[in-house]
């Protein structure tokens, strides 16, 4: 072990955990757009989503059909998941007869 990665390491040790539970937090949530029928949706990105490469909040993964929903960092945990709810009740707002498959995959 470093010096310098063991002096830090004793710093926090000593800190008794408020240097890791202090710090701001986050989410990335990952959903599939499914169709009515339970398939993957096949549709292009919803256009009342704004531009996936360009917003902050909801962009894609891996396919058109996986959207990621992203929260700034908050200071307390109740904050992030109240953002995090937001931007999914905005997401169903846009999506039609989509819904969103609620388990990433």
């Amino acid at each position: 072990m470093t010096q310098s990665f063991e002096k830090h390491l004793n710093t926090v040790a000593a800190a008794g955990g408020d240097l890791l539970f202090g710090g701001l937090k986050g989410i990335e949530k990952e959903s599939l757009r499914i169709r009515a029928d339970g398939r993957l949706s096949m549709e292009g990105h919803p256009i009342g989503l704004g531009s996936a490469l360009t917003n902050r909040f909801i962009t894609t993964d891996f396919s058109e059909a996986l959207l990621e929903f992203v929260t700034p960092a908050f200071k307390t945990t109740w904050e992030a998941l109240h953002s995090v709810c937001d931007i999914h009740q905005f997401t169903y707002s846009q999506l039609g007869d989509e819904m969103l498959w609620p388990a990433s995959m």
